[in-house]
């Protein structure tokens, strides 16, 4: 019974994936292409936006997902950051259920 008293303490990195993959893909498409679990050439995106376009699609974002450390708290901002980029497209990291639920608002400065 111990668990259940910790299940709304911490977001895993699969449950904050899957919530801002669900409402990113929602939301941006057909407008962006919403990409999970992408390759690219030396880097790893837990989740990839692209812009369609005539030729190749334009590599918009790349999100890294993290698992969150900590119990619940009532602000995303300090669970976003901008770790890099990749050939000039931002690398945003995320952490736990406040970002996941907030991906929209996080996203839209840089598409």
């Amino acid at each position: 019974m111990k668990d259940v008293m910790n299940y709304n303490k911490i977001w895993t990195k699969f449950e904050t994936h899957a919530l801002a993959f669900s409402l990113l893909r929602k939301n941006l498409y057909p407008t962006y292409w919403v990409r999970g679990d992408y390759k690219l050439d030396t880097l790893h995106g837990d989740i990839v936006l692209f812009k369609p376009s005539y030729g190749e699609p334009v590599l918009k974002l790349i999100i890294q997902v993290h698992a969150s450390n900590a119990g619940h708290t009532k602000s995303w901002e300090n669970s976003v950051e901008i770790v890099g980029e990749h050939n000039g497209v931002p690398i945003l990291k995320i952490t736990g259920g406040e970002a996941a639920y907030n991906i929209r608002n996080i996203v839209a400065p840089y598409l």
